[in-house]
């Protein structure tokens, strides 16, 4: 074994796939939520509510969270 990324493959029926979710991690779904709130996309509600809740807030320490490594 390399140690190196793997594939997993799951079969699943249609109707399983409308109602599936994928989580890479749900620390990395948090920063990515976050780092998005603080970029400069438009404003929908929730990025409203997360910029306002982050307002003064330093995005840079996030950053570190978001670069996988698979070392």
């Amino acid at each position: 074994m390399d140690g190196g990324p793997r594939q997993t493959e799951l079969l699943i029926s249609d109707a399983s796939a409308l109602a599936a979710r994928v989580v890479v991690s749900p620390l990395l779904t948090l920063v990515a939520a976050l780092l998005d709130a603080f970029g400069d996309r438009p404003a929908t509600p929730w990025r409203a509510l997360l910029r306002d809740r982050a307002a003064g807030l330093d995005p840079g320490p996030l950053a570190m969270f978001a670069r996988p490594s698979f070392g």
